[in-house]
């Protein structure tokens, strides 16, 4: 199975944009997040906490959006109403 869908900024086809319950269902699923999470350029591994979105405790904004918000991953990825950022999940 090729994993080449985890990296695609396109993630949702349903109509109007809108999420089916299926991929809502899916989005919400700790290793699929975790899977989106590893190729994003925001991605950091931290020696205590383990990996986070960008620096630590320390949002990034790139021309007024978040790019990147320093949560802990481990820990937001198993939070089924948190949200990626960058709209990945």
């Amino acid at each position: 199975m090729s994993l080449s869908w985890l990296n695609n900024e396109e993630d949702c086809d349903c109509p109007d944009g809108g999420l089916n319950a299926h991929h809502k269902k899916v989005l919400e699923n700790p290793k699929i997040r975790k899977q989106k999470c590893l190729y994003c350029p925001q991605f950091q591994k931290n020696m205590l906490v383990g990996p986070t979105c960008g620096t630590l405790a320390i949002p990034e904004y790139e021309d007024g959006k978040m790019v990147a918000c320093g949560c802990i991953l481990n820990l937001k990825w198993k939070i089924k109403s948190a949200h990626c950022p960058q709209g990945k999940w």
